[in-house]
C-alpha cells in the first residue's frame, strides 16, 4: 500500500471569537455556514449521524427514506432516546448506513413502519452486524396507524401536532420542536380523521392540540371532531403555502427555540422528494433545539424578514442537502446575515480590523493516506485546550464527506476516516483557528 505525506503551512489568524466547534465569529460568510449532504439519501442521513453522534448511539431510528411520514413522525422518539434517523431503502440497507451502524456501535434499533415499509431483509442485514442490537419494529396497517404506534411509544404526551399525512413540508417544519417537546405528531387526511388517531386522541386526552395548516390543507371537520374529543379549541398553524406555516410554526414556538443553530432545508422542488435530505437533518436540529427553516429555489420574503429577525452573532447556519436541493445563493444569503450582525458588534463596529485582538501562528497539518484510510494529525503548543474539526469535502465542491470533532487538551488532535477513490480537500477548525488543508488523492 502506497503511503502518502502531505504537509502544508498556512499562516493562521485566530478569529475575535469562536462559539461551537464548526463555526468562528467574525469570519468570511463561508465559515459561519455548513453544508451536510452525501451522494443520495442514505449516505446524507450516515454524515449527519457522524456529524451529530461523533461518540455513538445506543439507540438508532431506521426509517424508509422513501416515505417520509414514518420518518418525520419519529422525529420526536429520536429525540428522547438521543438517537439519529438513519434512512434505508425498503429491501436494502446501503453500505454507508450500514457502516454507521457500526461505528455507531448501536444497541438498539427502532424500526418505523411494517414489513411493506422496510423488509426482513433490511433485519438481517442489521442482525448481521457485529454488535447485535436489539429490533423492535413499531409500525401500523397504514402510516396514520404508525404515527399512533409511534406516539404509543413515546409515551404520555399533553400535547399533540395534527398534519396531513400526504404533505411532507408542515411535519418538517414541526419535527424538531415537537421532539424538544415531547410532543406526538400525528397524521390525518384532510376530510377525515381516520379512527386509529381519533381513538387515540380519545383515549389519551391531551390538553393542547396544534392543527398544521389552513383549512385547505387539514379541514375544518378533523378540527371539530379533535375539538368535540378534547372538549377544547385547537390552535391552528397556517399560512398561505408551506413556507409562511413554517414561520408561523416557528413563531409560537421561538421562546423554546435556539436560534444559535438555524436548520435550512428544501421545503418543495420539481420532483417532490426533495425532501428526503432533511429526513434524517430533523433529528439533529431536535438534538440541539433548533428551527428547521424551508426554502426553495430562493428565500421567501417572510422567511427572511424572520430569520433576519432572529439571527445573532452567534448564529450558525446547518444546511441539509446539496446544492441540487439547496442552492447556494440561499446558503450564501442567510450566512451574510450572520456575517452583517458580526461586523456589527461592539468594538469592532467596520468589522475589518481585528489586528489588535489575533495572533498569528504557522502550524503543519499532516495527511496520511494509505489506500482508503486517511489520517489528518495537528499540534499547536500555542493552543492548550479547545475543540478541534475536520471538514473534507470533495475536491472544488462543498460536498461534505466527512466532519468529525476532537477535543485536543495538549494542542494535538487526530482524525481517522475511510473515503472512496477520489480528490478531496477540506479544512481545520481548531479552537477557532482555521486552517486550510489542499487536495490530496484517495487511490
Amino acid at each position: 500500500m502506497r503511503l502518502k505525506k502531505i504537509a502544508v503551512v498556512f499562516a493562521i489568524i485566530y478569529a475575535i471569537t469562536s462559539q461551537g466547534f464548526i463555526f468562528t465569529a467574525n469570519a468570511a460568510s463561508a465559515d459561519v455556514s455548513q453544508r451536510i449532504g452525501g451522494k443520495d439519501r442514505y449516505e446524507t442521513s450516515a454524515d449527519v449521524s457522524n456529524f451529530g453522534w461523533k461518540d455513538g448511539s445506543d439507540y438508532v431510528v431506521l426509517a424508509n427514506g422513501q416515505i417520509y411520514a414514518d420518518a418525520l413522525c419519529s422525529v420526536p422518539l429520536a429525540k428522547k432516546n438521543n438517537a439519529p434517523v438513519l434512512l434505508t431503502e425498503p429491501d436494502r440497507l446501503s453500505d454507508s448506513v450500514k457502516n454507521e451502524l457500526e461505528r455507531l456501535k448501536v444497541k438498539h434499533i427502532l424500526i418505523i413502519g411494517g414489513e411493506g415499509v422496510i423488509s426482513n431483509n433490511v433485519v438481517d442485514s442489521v442482525n448481521s452486524l457485529d454488535n447485535k442490537p436489539e429490533i423492535k419494529r413499531i409500525g401500523g396497517k397504514d402510516r396514520f396507524e404508525t404515527s399512533v404506534k409511534v406516539a404509543q411509544e413515546l409515551g404520555g404526551a399533553d400535547k399533540i401536532a395534527v398534519t396531513y399525512g400526504y404533505n411532507y413540508a408542515d411535519a418538517l417544519s414541526m419535527s424538531s420542536i415537537a421532539a424538544v417537546k415531547g410532543m406526538p405528531i400525528l397524521l390525518t387526511d384532510k376530510d377525515n380523521i381516520p379512527d386509529s388517531v381519533q381513538n387515540y386522541i380519545n383515549n389519551t386526552k391531551p390538553s393542547t392540540s396544534y392543527i398544521l395548516g389552513l383549512e385547505g390543507v387539514v379541514s375544518k371537520g378533523v378540527e371539530n371532531s379533535i375539538n368535540k374529543s378534547l372538549s377544547t379549541t385547537s390552535i391552528r398553524l397556517g399560512g398561505s403555502d408551506r413556507f409562511s406555516t413554517n414561520i408561523k410554526i416557528l413563531k409560537q414556538f421561538e421562546e423554546d427555540i435556539d436560534f444559535n443553530n438555524i436548520f435550512v432545508a428544501a421545503g418543495d422542488g420539481p420532483v417532490g422528494n426533495e425532501f428526503a435530505d432533511a429526513l434524517s437533518g430533523s433529528a439533529l436540529a431536535a438534538q440541539k433545539n433548533s428551527p428547521i427553516l424551508l426554502v426553495y429555489n430562493k428565500l421567501p420574503s417572510e422567511s427572511e424578514s424572520y430569520i433576519k429577525g432572529k439571527i445573532t452573532k452567534d448564529s450558525r447556519e446547518i444546511a441539509i442537502g446539496g446544492e441540487s436541493v439547496l442552492p447556494n445563493s440561499i446558503i450564501e444569503s442567510i450566512a451574510g446575515y450572520i456575517q452583517d450582525k458580526n461586523d456589527a458588534k461592539p468594538g469592532n463596529p467596520g468589522g475589518n480590523d481585528s489586528s489588535d485582538d489575533s495572533d498569528n501562528h504557522e502550524e503543519i497539518p499532516v495527511v496520511n493516506v494509505e489506500g482508503n484510510d486517511v489520517t489528518i494529525t495537528y499540534t499547536d503548543s500555542n493552543i492548550k485546550a479547545g475543540s478541534a474539526t475536520v471538514e473534507i469535502y470533495s475536491y472544488g465542491t462543498k460536498n461534505y464527506k466527512y466532519i468529525d470533532q476532537d477535543y485536543n487538551p495538549d494542542g494535538s488532535c487526530e482524525f481517522k476516516f475511510t473515503l472512496d477513490k477520489g480528490s478531496y480537500s477540506g479544512q481545520l477548525n481548531v479552537n477557532g483557528t482555521k486552517i486550510n488543508i489542499p487536495e490530496f488523492d484517495v487511490d
